[in-house]
């Protein structure tokens, strides 16, 4: 099933926070358990309300993560060029005024 495209800039502009986690689909295995228990934590913490979390792989499909958030497919390369997230990162961005 394709899905309409996602603007990352779009999904900073809804109230509160958002928690981008990063990880190469090459290092996903590595990297699989810590992303669960923070997007969990997260989850646990803010309920989704205050922090909406969102998980963004460089490649592959959704299902190969297993995180209860939203995942997002950077098959343009542009999350992993503007922000340099490396194999696995995480930014933490702060609401805007517009």
């Amino acid at each position: 099933m394709r899905r309409p495209p996602v603007r990352l800039y779009a999904l900073l502009r809804k109230p509160g926070y958002t928690l981008f986690v990063f990880a190469s689909a090459t290092h996903l295995r590595a990297y699989r358990r810590l992303l669960d228990s923070l997007v969990q934590e997260v989850n646990n913490t803010y309920g989704g309300e205050i922090v909406r979390p969102y998980v963004v792989l460089d490649e592959g499909t959704p299902e190969a993560v297993e995180a209860e958030a939203p995942v997002l497919i950077d098959f343009k390369g542009q999350f992993r060029k503007n922000w340099a997230p490396g194999t696995a990162a995480f930014c933490w961005c702060g609401p805007t005024d517009t």
